[in-house]
């Protein structure tokens, strides 16, 4: 069965809105995009795989993707934050996947590290990938915290417009099809960053051309 790194069964162990809850400083409600539209500021196509294998990150590569998207609107530059590293510090399981709420969790309490100083490339094996991180870059991550606020919480499809004006939304789908009648569960982790007949879709794992995904 083809997977994508989304666990349902990781989420399922999040059942109350308050598991997703920021619990943290309040940190304030500021419009980036008032259209609800983050097309301007999508950063590059990064992809989860590689010729040796899938890393099964897309819930990090989705994260990763809402904070570079969030960065340029507000701060008009690019920056590119290591996948890898939130995958790993994050207990992504190789295989299976992650939760949204264990990646943001993660993202919250220890941070993360630029591209360049913990890079995924072509060469990097997945053995390698899942390697321990070094003490190094770890605490390399830890003393940004405080430059850095991050909060994350559970957002109904009813206000998906409304909140689309603050953040791209973190979404689980079905990558296996778009046909209700034939949904088969969730597994796989996407930034939504616009809606209207559509759902519009940056993908960590198919081609660049396809950002659209039909809305349920």
């Amino acid at each position: 069965m083809l997977k994508f790194g989304y666990s349902e069964e990781l989420e399922l162990l999040h059942k109350e809105d308050s598991d997703y809850d920021y619990l943290g400083s309040v940190l304030p409600a500021e419009v980036l995009a008032k259209n609800s539209d983050w097309t301007p500021h999508l950063p590059p196509l990064e992809v989860q795989r590689n010729n040796y294998g899938d890393s099964f990150s897309c819930v990090s590569f989705a994260l990763t993707n809402i904070i570079e998207t969030m960065h340029k609107a507000r701060y008009g530059e690019e920056i590119n934050l290591s996948d890898r590293f939130l995958s790993k510090i994050s207990n992504t399981v190789p295989g299976k996947g992650n939760s949204h709420k264990n990646v943001a969790e993660s993202l919250r309490t220890k941070w993360v590290v630029f591209e360049e100083e913990y890079p995924f490339t072509p060469e990097t094996t997945m053995e390698e990938f899942f390697k321990e991180i070094p003490k190094e870059i770890r605490d390399l991550a830890i003393s940004r915290i405080d430059k850095y606020e991050f909060g994350y919480e559970k957002v109904r499809r009813d206000d998906f417009q409304e909140a689309l004006q603050f953040s791209p939304i973190q979404v689980a789908v079905d990558s296996r099809t778009t046909r209700v009648s034939q949904f088969q569960g969730l597994n796989h982790s996407i930034m939504m960053y616009k809606l209207d007949n559509n759902a519009h879709i940056f993908d960590s794992y198919l081609n660049e051309s396809i950002l659209k995904r039909a809305q349920k």
